[in-house]
């Protein structure tokens, strides 16, 4: 199973518009909130940037300008949902960065900076969401860089043998380097 920074699509394969919102609040891409009710607007851009501490309704709704039961009825009539859904969506997809970024970062650390303040709400909410336990993502993400890293190493060292022996003038010039520096020719025993 390859592990990809991304909240499950729907069975179309392409984001649910959920998904799409949320994604593009992470990515800062605030451009789609054009044309969209300027409360619901400021709620979106101010959640965007504050999702990774502790947030409320209230705050979100205060800076919106509107009330937090109003704010709550613009995200369900707007959107179709929830203002946790939104915010733990964005934490979720900030832990899985660090992960991807950090594969040694501890846990507890990535729960944290992502805004979940709770280890064992933070790892439920990962295995919902990823279905896969915070832990067992990073091991496979370190899995995956290892792989890699050796696919890259064997290609590096293939590639160099090829050169030095393939190569008359990389050859040539080893020799020059011996000779001039007085080692001995090796002499097979």
């Amino acid at each position: 199973m390859k592990i990809t920074n991304s909240i499950p699509a729907s069975t179309t394969g392409t984001p649910s518009p959920f998904h799409q919102i949320t994604l593009e609040l992470y990515r800062d891409n605030l451009a789609f909130l054009d044309g969209m009710q300027p409360a619901l607007k400021r709620a979106l851009i101010y959640i965007s940037q504050h999702y990774h501490r502790s947030l409320l309704l209230d705050e979100v709704a205060e800076h919106s300008f509107v009330s937090s039961s109003h704010l709550s009825y613009l995200f369900r009539v707007h959107l179709g949902l929830r203002f946790k859904a939104i915010l733990t969506e964005l934490r979720l997809r900030h832990a899985a960065t660090l992960i991807n970024h950090d594969p040694g970062r501890m846990i507890t650390d990535v729960s944290l900076e992502a805004g979940f303040f709770d280890l064992s709400h933070f790892e439920k909410v990962f295995r919902r969401y990823f279905g896969i336990s915070p832990r067992d993502y990073r091991k496979r993400i370190r899995e995956d860089q290892g792989r890699r890293n050796k696919d890259r190493m064997t290609k590096q060292d293939q590639s160099t043998r090829t050169i030095i022996i393939t190569n008359p003038k990389a050859i040539a010039a080893i020799n020059q380097k011996n000779i001039n520096s007085e080692r001995p020719a090796y002499q097979p025993k």
